[in-house]
């Protein structure tokens, strides 16, 4: 049976010209942004030019989204439509949690005149839980060895009846999906200088959880869910009010978990492969409050640089033009934004 990919549900040349929002799903909210042509490049750009022309954010009840699927449809579907009717969207790019996706890297055989995608679909089974048959896939080339016919590759991976389920809300909400990605993707794309290939962590702080990825050539290569039963950011800052913020447990809890993801890629068992190299920075966006000052203790704790996302970096200059948005604002809308670049 043919593997299925992402662009099997929404192939995108017939797509390309029309006027999409970015927007983004997650446990507390559906968020998006659009983005017009014009106005001064960002510094990472490659010379896009964009300015931002419209945003908006509504809040979700608990319980409405869980572990990253719809648990409740028809209140997700509320919500797209009151976005639909004041923002007057029609089409999206649309982001969707990470909890139920997988993200691995491999190295693959692909002999000469061989098909990439079939070679990846073989290997589906062996590094995920659920059927290739029930998947719905995309992947990126990291490195290609012509002498040995060999690529590397890094797959991301997630249950077709998600992608299903999500698509038939949309549907309902009157919005046309052109794509759907994983929140690590689209936050890279906001967070991350486009042309840095170094490897970098991302810390996304969402409602009840943290999510770290690790972006290495400018693809998300590895994504950990850290679950919580309390809003981290919210009881960091409650920590901070009470004792010095060293002495949060969700702080120190996170920085052990970042240690864990370091130890796994520096030894090399995340590619199969040779190990990349170091991760030597944090970017740190999502649910945060700049007050706590995450990033000084990560990078006292962790022995690397650690800074609080430019979330506009690749769309425009903070030098030349100033957003509707707070700074503090703009960190949640990271994955509204990248879907819209």
């Amino acid at each position: 049976m043919a593997r299925k990919s992402f662009f099997d549900f929404f192939p995108p040349p017939n797509f390309l010209s029309m006027p999409a929002c970015g927007l983004s799903v997650s446990e507390d909210a559906v968020r998006f942004i659009r983005f017009k042509k014009g106005g001064h490049s960002g510094a990472h750009s490659g010379g896009h030019k964009s300015t931002l022309s419209d945003f908006g954010e509504v809040k979700l009840s608990a319980g409405t989204i869980v572990d990253g699927s719809p648990a409740k449809p028809e209140e997700l579907v509320s919500a797209l439509r009151k976005l639909k009717q004041e923002h007057k969207i029609s089409f999206a790019n649309v982001s969707l949690p990470d909890d139920k996706a997988y993200v691995f890297k491999s190295v693959i055989n692909v002999p000469k005149d061989a098909n990439i995608r079939d070679a990846v679909g073989f290997i589906l089974e062996e590094n995920i839980p659920i059927s290739p048959a029930e998947t719905v896939f995309d992947f990126s080339v990291v490195t290609e060895d012509k002498a040995t016919s060999t690529d590397e590759v890094v797959v991301t991976a997630i249950p077709e009846e998600v992608t299903q389920l999500y698509l038939e809300i949309f549907n309902k909400a009157g919005i046309k999906v052109l794509s759907f990605d994983i929140e690590a993707e689209a936050v890279k794309r906001s967070v991350i200088q486009a042309g840095n290939d170094l490897p970098q962590l991302i810390v996304n702080f969402t409602s009840g959880k943290v999510i770290l990825a690790v972006v290495s050539k400018f693809l998300v290569q590895f994504v950990s869910v850290i679950n919580s039963t309390v809003d981290v950011s919210k009881k960091m800052m409650e920590s901070k009010g009470k004792d010095d913020l060293s002495e949060s447990v969700e702080l120190v809890a996170l920085q052990n978990e970042i240690k864990k993801v370091c130890a796994y890629w520096y030894s090399g068992t995340a590619i199969k492969a040779k190990p990349l190299n170091k991760i030597k920075s944090i970017v740190v966006t999502g649910n945060v409050d700049p007050k706590l000052e995450i990033p000084n203790f990560l990078s006292k704790h962790l022995g690397m640089s650690a800074v609080l996302a430019n979330v506009w970096d690749n769309a425009f200059s903070l030098d030349d033009t100033i957003p509707p948005i707070s700074f503090e604002d703009s960190l949640r809308f990271s994955a509204a934004i990248g879907s819209a670049l």
